[in-house]
């Protein structure tokens, strides 16, 4: 019955959420005084080092990566769904978490049905996480020291900058928490009533973009007790109005849940992923034992970012255990709620592994920014010689850039030569742009995954299965119309979801001439993307 109210109620799910947004929007506007003077606290000085820092990870995410959905499939889904919401706001057949797409087809209505238009909304926002990191550590640790520390470590983050240039979750996804845990420790800070409301509806938009920002109240939870508990008494001051909020989320966010509980339990998800390679529960002990013995060290060692923040991460651990030890419990307990979130999953199998790391930043890089201020701050004799302070803040930062510049190095090669497979899905993302100049609407096109030009563009579509299924059909589409093309993509290249062997079929049962192509250069040579003009043998 559950999942019945999806069928029967189509719009419930996008309009929940839309209802979500626009209270967030206007919460945060009716706060703006609180956030004002807030805001007017911090001296010029520290305002132009943070913009700074923007800047440079603005920069960092616009120009060293490539900008390409790395997902593949689940991106042009998202763009699906968007431009689904943009025209008749429905969601079609999508079945994930909706914020996202939702976000999408508002930038959409604005500027476009386009895939670029998702990759760098994502890249803003990913940008605009730097402030969310430095203000959220300001108000937890109040040291602006710190907080700077934290930005300008968070704007280098390698793994972080990569996966702004796509459209995948996850970066809006930290965007979202970081603002939403900011604005419920800002709001236990100044305890009015209108900041708690603007916590819990962002709260309830977060858990919309992603399915395991879900367990986030947890987290909540665990903050009551480290800051505010005192005993049996604490419970006394919980009143309805305090309860209000916290029953709207439930309201707000449950028809979401319910489609990303039906997704998430709808298959058995290692067998999936692994395309029958392994097997094994969707979540269970055995995936907590065996992912944390694989992958939990990648999320440390000099995999995804360099040896020196590992050390700050350290020292940072220690510092703020020695001076701010309900910080270093709250900032513990968020690693360890995700953690088991993702380690009792399916991770072992799961694409794109490495995004998933990205939800741990904020403890990390908060920690880190603390180890370095500690190492900075430290009155050693060596600080009390050197005349020129500013020359050692130079050194210390160049050292921590330096650091990272490998990883940077790595983004610069990818993109100048990428291997073969991110070229097709470069390829991917590209071609649906382009063809909206380069093939008239009235052409119909072959396709193995239809969504990947549904998502943003107007052709009629035919997926290959049917056309090979349904010879007749193809057959009386050829006779009224001679302008059917093939779209030889990366599915006959990539043979994941067996799919080369329809290319192959296509052109034994069908005169396939080529129409226009599509070219990039891999690292092993050109990657070409051919659409056929398909005629009768």
């Amino acid at each position: 019955m559950i999942f019945s109210l999806r069928s029967n109620f189509p719009l419930l799910v996008p309009l929940f959420s839309l209802i979500t947004f626009l209270l967030l929007i206007i919460l945060l506007f009716l706060n703006r005084k609180y956030f004002g003077k807030y805001l007017r606290k911090i001296k010029k000085k520290t305002w132009v080092i943070l913009v700074l820092i923007f800047i440079l990870g603005l920069a960092l995410r616009l120009f060293l990566p490539l900008h390409y959905h790395k997902q593949g499939n689940d991106e042009f889904e998202y763009m699906e769904a968007a431009k689904s919401l943009t025209v008749d706001f429905r969601e079609g057949n999508y079945l994930r978490s909706i914020g996202w797409p939702l976000i999408i087809a508002i930038f959409f209505s604005l500027f476009g049905v386009n895939n670029w238009v998702a990759i760098y909304l994502s890249l803003f926002l990913g940008s605009l996480t730097i402030f969310n990191i430095f203000f959220l550590s300001l108000v937890l640790l109040k040291n602006k020291k710190i907080a700077l520390w934290s930005a300008f470590l968070f704007s280098l983050l390698p793994l972080h900058i990569a996966w702004s240039g796509s459209a995948e979750t996850n970066v809006p996804s930290l965007f979202f928490i970081t603002l939403t845990l900011f604005f419920y420790i800002f709001y236990t800070k100044e305890k009015k009533y209108s900041l708690l409301w603007l916590s819990i509806i962002s709260l309830a938009f977060t858990v919309q973009v992603r399915p395991e920002n879900y367990i986030l109240p947890i987290l909540f939870v665990f903050y009551f007790f480290i800051y505010e508990y005192k005993g049996k008494e604490s419970f006394k001051k919980i009143n309805f109005n305090f309860l209000w909020p916290w029953v709207t989320l439930t309201f707000l966010s449950f028809f979401n849940f319910i489609q990303v509980w039906q997704f998430q339990f709808g298959k058995n998800w290692i067998i999936s992923d692994s395309g029958g390679r392994e097997i094994g529960e969707n979540w269970g002990l055995s995936n907590l034992i065996n992912n944390s013995y694989s992958y939990a060290i990648d999320i440390f060692n000099e995999t995804y970012q360099p040896i020196v923040y590992s050390i700050l991460l350290g020292i940072g651990v220690f510092y703020l255990w020695k001076r701010e030890r309900k910080a270093s419990l709250l900032l513990t307990s968020y690693f360890l709620i995700f953690y088991l979130s993702y380690f009792f999953s399916w991770l072992q199998s799961l694409g794109g592994r490495s995004r998933i790391f990205m939800s741990f930043y904020p403890v990390t890089v908060i920690f880190a920014g603390a180890g370095a201020y500690f190492l900075f701050q430290r009155k050693f004799s060596f600080y009390k010689r050197k005349i020129n302070k500013k020359a050692i803040i130079v050194s210390f930062i160049s050292v921590i850039f330096l650091s990272f510049s490998p990883y940077f190095l790595r983004l610069i090669k990818e993109k100048a030569n990428p291997e073969s497979f991110t070229t097709l899905l470069l390829l991917e993302t590209m071609v649906p742009e382009l063809i909206k100049k380069d093939i008239p609407k009235q052409r119909s096109i072959i396709l193995q995954w239809p969504q990947v030009l549904k998502a943003t563009t107007d052709f009629s579509l035919l997926s290959t299965d049917k056309a090979l299924r349904d010879n007749k059909y193809l057959n009386n589409l050829l006779e009224e119309n001679q302008c059917v093309l093939f779209y030889e993509d990366i599915t006959c290249y990539w043979d994941k979801f067996h799919t080369i062997s329809k290319c192959i079929e296509m052109k034994k049962k069908y005169n396939l001439i080529p129409f226009t192509k599509y070219f990039k250069k891999a690292d092993d040579g050109l990657v070409e993307y051919i659409f056929y003009l398909v005629r009768k043998k």
